[in-house]
């Protein structure tokens, strides 16, 4: 929202798209930089999650997990995810 979100359309490509959980984005400001720019609401839900993770254990779904990064090494996870290589998902850690 605010200020970085008026920055954000600058370094958008033209077609891109921004999202904004914070604030609903300037319509004049996608237009002119010819991107699509939507807000996004979310409301988290702790019994929603509590019961995700109840149907994840009682059906024994497991969740591949390719590796564990420090978040200084986030490019180039994402960079292995994006080819294609990475077996399930890759975690970003903040440690």
């Amino acid at each position: 929202g605010g200020e970085t979100q008026q920055k954000s359309f600058g370094v958008l490509r033209s077609g891109g798209r921004l999202l904004s959980l914070v604030a609903p984005p300037d319509e004049a400001l996608a237009h002119a930089h010819n991107v699509n720019a939507q807000f996004v609401f979310h409301m988290s839900d702790g019994n929603r999650l509590a019961r995700v993770v109840s149907a994840m254990t009682e059906n024994n779904v497991r969740v591949l997990i390719d590796r564990t990064v420090p978040l200084d090494q986030f490019a180039d996870a994402f960079a292995r995810q994006s080819s294609g290589r990475a077996r399930g998902k890759i975690i970003a850690t903040m440690v």
